[in-house]
């Protein structure tokens, strides 16, 4: 493989296709191919070197336009959803320690109305302040 690589270089440098069999006797219709390629060819360089004229010349550029992102939409809402998330993880935070707050409270009052006297009798100074406290709240709420 890489002898035939060699000698298919060695080809194009000399100006033949390899695969056309280059040692082989040039017919008439061989020869027109080939003077139609380079006809070809430099046409195709006049017209190379007219577009960088025209590109010269033409100094002001139209400012480029921003490429149209596909994926835009999905990004937009691939970033609403991340807030939502946070937002409700906030929240379910804010809500834990409400729980625990009023959780507290509540072992608090239970303690203070379930403590008693020796002969089991509930403690009438808890039970009172509680009334008090009920009546605290009621008042403040309306």
């Amino acid at each position: 493989a890489g002898m035939l690589r060699q000698y298919r270089k060695v080809m194009k440098s000399e100006g033949y296709d390899a695969g056309k069999g280059a040692s082989r006797k040039r017919t008439r219709e061989w020869e027109e191919e080939e003077e139609g390629e380079q006809k070809q060819q430099e046409g195709s360089k006049e017209a190379a070197t007219e577009e960088n004229d025209n590109d010269a010349s033409s100094s002001k550029r139209k400012p480029k336009k921003h490429k149209y992102d596909p994926f835009a939409s999905a990004k937009k809402k691939a970033q609403q959803h991340a807030q939502e998330k946070a937002e409700a993880v906030t929240k379910k935070q804010e809500y834990y320690k409400e729980q625990e707050e009023k959780t507290k409270q509540r072992r608090k009052r239970y303690k203070s109305l379930s403590s008693r006297t020796k002969k089991g009798q509930p403690i009438m100074k808890n039970v009172i302040d509680d009334m008090l406290d009920k009546l605290k709240k009621e008042k403040s709420g309306t």
